[in-house]
């Protein structure tokens, strides 16, 4: 059985700071969120991708302050696919107090794993959009079957890569706020370090085999990056 997992992009509140956002959430919501049972209903793994810094000329300004990754439980039916949304004003979990509810992405993605390596070192979050004229299904068969296949023999990702595993958008459970074009996807590398993240994607392979392939399914502009720092919360 397909790893199914849920991802929410998360944006501060207006006017509080980056490290406000982070303990809010990572402190106090958390704790709210991981006691629930009715999470745990359909949930079998909470993580928090916490956004950092820009790097001039990898990544650039992030459009976003968090990622929620949820691991689904296996018995989780597609009806249950989103019965947990981070914004209801019932739950409790005040995310009124951190989140800006106005700007918000979020699906549901099958995961398939490229380069099965540890999750180990730095973890970067790539998220595309699908080429106009391309159907979702069209640009995941794609991005599975070609894209995956490139990058699991190209000689600079198989040299710095850890881990690549790629997560292809249900269309069916996107929510975004209006106006915004949602992700059709999101692939996840992890490095040893920056130095390597930075010769895998500067490699003449990249741009050869990669890079090139990429024009023929992602829109323009190129995928956003982000930097992410990945922190693991077990059940209460």
């Amino acid at each position: 059985m397909a790893t199914v997992r849920q991802f929410t992009f998360l944006k501060r509140k207006p006017g509080l700071t980056v490290e406000d956002f982070t303990s809010a959430w990572g402190n106090g919501h958390a704790s709210r969120l991981l006691a629930n049972e009715t999470f745990w209903s359909s949930a079998a793994g909470y993580r928090q991708n916490r956004v950092l810094p820009a790097i001039a000329e990898f990544t650039p300004e992030p459009l976003w302050d968090g990622v929620v990754q949820i691991e689904l439980a296996d018995k989780t039916s597609a009806p249950d696919l989103i019965r947990y949304d981070p914004f209801a004003r019932n739950a409790g979990l005040e995310e009124e107090d951190f989140v800006d509810p106005e700007q918000m992405v979020q699906f549901v993605a099958e995961a398939k794993v490229v380069l099965d390596g540890p999750a180990r070192g730095i973890k970067i979050l790539s998220l595309p959009r699908r080429k106009a004229g391309l159907s979702p299904a069209e640009f995941s068969r794609h991005y599975r079957e070609v894209h995956g296949a490139l990058v699991a023999r190209n000689e600079a990702f198989k040299k710095y890569a850890n881990r690549y595993v790629q997560h292809h958008a249900r269309p069916e459970t996107v929510k975004a706020t209006a106006g915004f074009v949602p992700y059709d996807g999101i692939s996840e590398f992890w490095f040893d370090s920056l130095d390597h993240a930075w010769a895998a994607w500067a490699a003449p392979s990249y741009m050869a085999e990669l890079r090139a392939d990429e024009k023929n399914f992602v829109g323009s502009p190129p995928s956003h990056r982000l930097l992410v720092e990945e922190v693991l919360f077990p059940r209460l």
